[in-house]
């Protein structure tokens, strides 16, 4: 369990907001929102003004794809959030950045607008942003177009592996303890 004070002194410190990347990080720790309600909120349900935003509908995940669903979980999880400062701030730059500001546009979204996958997610963006906050794996320059990744299984083995450019290295080191290495 990473606690919200390690996320808001390392994770958001070390890893500048990068389109989706962070501002659904700081979303889920500084709003306390659940994955379904990050990946189904909408730019109508933030009001930057008033630094809140209402969850009334969720993203859920199935077979098929992904379903917005009308609220979350029951209709007693429908509420206001407020929106701490620097979510505040991350969420006007994500809107003034965006193509289409339309009211109905998901705030946070895949490349081609549809609800973000939470696998998709968790390897290409939570897991190497862990990595470079240090808070999960290691990453080590071995030299010139050298770089390892390091991390360990559910046995405390510790595993490793080398790249020769650093774009590969961070998924790597962010696997989890119980991930099987080559998995």
């Amino acid at each position: 369990m990473i606690l919200r004070t390690a996320v808001q002194a390392r994770l958001i410190a070390e890893n500048p907001a990068e389109g989706v990347r962070l501002p659904r990080d700081r979303s889920a720790a500084g709003a306390g929102l659940r994955w379904g309600e990050c990946a189904g909120l909408t730019w109508s349900s933030v009001d930057l003004d008033r630094a809140s935003l209402r969850v009334v509908q969720v993203a859920e995940e199935t077979h098929g794809g992904i379903v917005l669903r009308p609220y979350p979980k029951s209709r007693a999880g429908v509420r206001t959030v407020p929106l701490p400062g620097f979510l505040l701030a991350a969420l006007r730059d994500l809107l003034a950045a965006a193509d289409d500001p339309d009211p109905r546009t998901l705030v946070f979204r895949d490349r081609v607008g549809r609800p973000l996958r939470r696998s998709n997610f968790r390897r290409r963006v939570w897991r190497p942003s862990l990595v470079r906050a240090g808070l999960l794996g290691q990453v080590v320059d071995a030299g010139p177009y050298r770089y390892r990744a390091v991390w360990a299984d559910e046995d405390g083995v510790e595993w490793s592996a080398e790249f020769t450019t650093e774009q590969p290295v961070h998924p790597h080191a962010g696997r989890l303890r119980g991930a099987r290495p080559g998995g």
